[in-house]
């Protein structure tokens, strides 16, 4: 598959006009075809414990989750549900702040033969990586193997590569979502 069959899916509240035309821009730009997921509302599901497990996030993360967390978190574990459900060999999942290189085409496609069995591969800066792990791509880019400092200190991640795999073996392991997306 080549970056241009690429699924893309790109998280982003439904109302978030000025957002959504950003990011439709900087994708388009690229001449990458991609699909809105409209993102959970936090606030409208993290009352509900069917949604959001208030007693294991403060076990597991030392504190309650925000709103917005449980939203962003739902809305990640559906898209892998998504994946699922659609038998997609892997996919790009965006939300709708990620600033886009020109580059990421030709980034993709040195970064898809890696996607073998259950793998997710973050797109963002790291500066503290395992120096043996790395592996060049092109024009700058690598691909390294993050060192984890505590928990959730490799997070915001604006966009990730995914697997069929990876998605069907964590598409269920944050519901009711107990920690946020990006940990």
């Amino acid at each position: 598959m080549t970056t241009s069959k690429l699924p893309v899916f790109v998280i982003s509240l439904k109302l978030a006009a000025d957002r959504r035309k950003l990011i439709r821009e900087q994708l388009e730009k690229l001449n990458f075809e991609f699909e809105f997921f409209d993102a959970f509302i936090g606030k409208d599901y993290a009352d509900n414990p069917a949604y959001y497990n208030e007693k294991k996030a403060l076990k597991a993360e030392g504190r309650k989750l925000r709103a917005g967390e449980v939203g962003c978190a739902l809305s990640h574990t559906a898209v892998y549900r998504l994946i699922v459900e659609r038998e997609l060999p892997y996919a790009l999942i965006l939300e709708d702040d990620a600033v886009i290189s020109e580059d990421l085409p030709e980034v993709l496609e040195k970064l898809l033969p890696y996607l073998q069995g259950a793998r997710i591969i973050q797109l963002e800066r790291c500066d503290i990586y395992k120096k043996s792990s790395t592996r060049s791509l092109v024009k700058g880019y690598s691909l390294v193997s993050p060192r984890f400092i505590k928990e959730g200190s490799i997070a915001q991640t604006a966009g990730y590569l995914i697997s069929f795999e990876a998605a069907q073996a964590i598409r269920n392991i944050n519901f009711p979502v107990y920690f946020p997306a990006d940990n």
